[in-house]
């Protein structure tokens, strides 16, 4: 026989209780408590100008939304390679000795974002920036 809960939120928490994080989720509200709510937005403001000032800067860079207008501290950006070069282009006939077919590319490589989670990979491992 199988016995079921009463209380849907008793039920639908299965398994090991999450002691651990509610503890941190806990001080990390005391902490902002502690902080205030003025300081947070002060260090927030000052971290982000910061860094649009450093992405901006940079051409090979590309910060999406408004840069302008009074924001969280989150910064969406692409990264475009450094690379002038032309992609190698296969023609609409395809190269008959390694069986591939598709058409040419006729752009620059500048002209594509590095992918996205790459980017985050290097973020990463380079520089301990979560992304």
């Amino acid at each position: 026989d199988t016995l079921y809960h009463k209380d849907i939120e008793e039920r639908e928490d299965a398994g090991t209780p999450a002691i651990v994080q509610k503890i941190r989720a806990a001080l990390a509200f005391w902490v902002k408590e502690y902080m205030g709510y003025h300081l947070i937005d002060s260090q927030e403001t000052f971290w982000l100008g910061r860094a649009l000032k450093r992405l901006l800067s940079n051409p090979n860079v590309i910060v999406l939304g408004n840069t302008k207008a009074k924001r969280q501290p989150i910064v969406s950006f692409l990264v475009r390679t450094t690379s002038p070069a032309e992609t190698t282009s296969v023609g609409k006939e395809g190269d008959p000795k390694t069986g591939v077919f598709m058409w040419g590319e006729r752009a620059t490589r500048r002209d594509k974002p590095l992918h996205g989670r790459f980017v985050a990979k290097l973020l990463n491992d380079l520089f301990g920036i979560q992304a």
